[in-house]
């Protein structure tokens, strides 16, 4: 059961919950499709154990790419205003996105405001193919 419960939440068929962080981003419009991919292999690397990006669950076959010229997910454009919410350690993860040069200077440099804020219990609801 343990194996199958794992299994499920590495292809992002159930809802999760724990600590972790969530990444609040405002002026996305100039943020595009590869800083969003940098900010998810930053968590994996960060130790995320489950990742959600503006209301789409991140699994290994999910996609980026811009749309209309703003960062996209699975086809879908993300709002100017999104947020990247993750389970794992929130210190871990939120030290990494802190990393000068990093995600958070990337995001800034692209004229977003970010906000890393660490969460004894965040929920990530979202399915992974579901609308």
């Amino acid at each position: 059961q343990k194996r199958l419960d794992q299994m499920r939440i590495l292809n992002g068929s159930v809802a999760v919950s724990g600590p972790g962080i969530t990444i609040s981003v405002d002026g996305g419009e100039k943020v595009t499709s590869a800083n969003v991919l940098d900010a998810v292999q930053e968590l994996r690397d960060a130790g995320a154990e489950s990742i959600d990006v503006g209301g789409h669950r991140v699994i290994a076959s999910t996609w980026f790419s811009d749309v209309d010229g703003s960062a996209g997910v699975q086809g879908d454009k993300l709002p100017s205003t999104f947020t990247i919410t993750a389970i794992g350690d929130p210190h871990t993860m939120s030290t990494a996105m802190a990393i000068p040069g990093g995600v958070t200077d990337t995001l800034t440099q692209a004229g977003a405001r970010v906000k890393v804020t660490e969460g004894a219990t965040n929920k990530i609801t979202s399915i992974a193919g579901a609308k």
